[in-house]
């Protein structure tokens, strides 16, 4: 017997430890539950954050560093992960990490995104971590628990905004090369669609 789990309407924005979210509390008791009556439990993932979605960019490093060792040490069996074409609705960093943890649980975070930034970006590494990490700040402190779009208005506030367009300047001002003037072109342009977002829902 294998057990595949799929829990959909459940936060998709914080992890299973999160001590402010309770639909992540009980969805782990009952993924750890099921572990303890299956050796073969399954996690069927929904990678893209909000079921429905406006497009915009919701980077999840945050909780899936924390999500998939805990499921390893719970017992999960592996990973059948559903997730759509759209590479900026969660970045490059998300899909990074989420591919090194599903193989070895034990990789060091710090170090992929420290490689990652540094040699995606360059001389604009500094400010495009900093705006990462900006958005992904704003989801792991988030009271709002969801799936949907209804809560990313009150994620992307103005403060939030002003970081991201300020991060985004200084790597503007920074990138060197062709590549790296193209990479932070399309966040530019990631960003951008934000900003219209959050301008159409205000």
């Amino acid at each position: 017997l294998v057990i595949m789990f799929a829990n959909i309407p459940a936060c998709t924005i914080h992890a299973y430890d999160d001590p402010g979210c309770w639909q992540m509390q009980r969805q782990g008791q009952m993924l750890r539950r099921w572990c303890e009556l299956c050796d073969k439990v399954w996690i069927y993932n929904y990678n893209y954050t909000m079921l429905v979605s406006k497009d915009t960019i919701t980077p999840m490093v945050h909780r899936i560093r924390r999500n998939i060792p805990i499921i390893k040490q719970w017992g999960a069996w592996g990973f059948l992960d559903q997730d759509e074409a759209d590479w900026s609705m969660c970045g490059v960093p998300t899909r990074l990490v989420r591919a090194r943890l599903e193989w070895d649980v034990g990789t060091d975070v710090e170090a992929v995104l420290e490689d990652y930034f540094g040699k995606w970006f360059g001389a604009a590494a500094a400010p495009m971590r900093a705006y990462y990490e900006a958005l992904e700040d704003a989801f792991a402190r988030a009271p709002q628990h969801g799936h949907e779009d209804v809560i990313l208005p009150r994620i992307y506030t103005d403060e939030l905004t002003a970081r991201l367009e300020g991060a985004i300047r200084q790597a503007e001002r920074l990138a060197q090369s062709d590549a790296e003037k193209v990479r932070v072109r399309l966040e530019r342009l990631i960003y951008d669609h934000l900003r219209a977002y959050v301008a159409l829902e205000k």
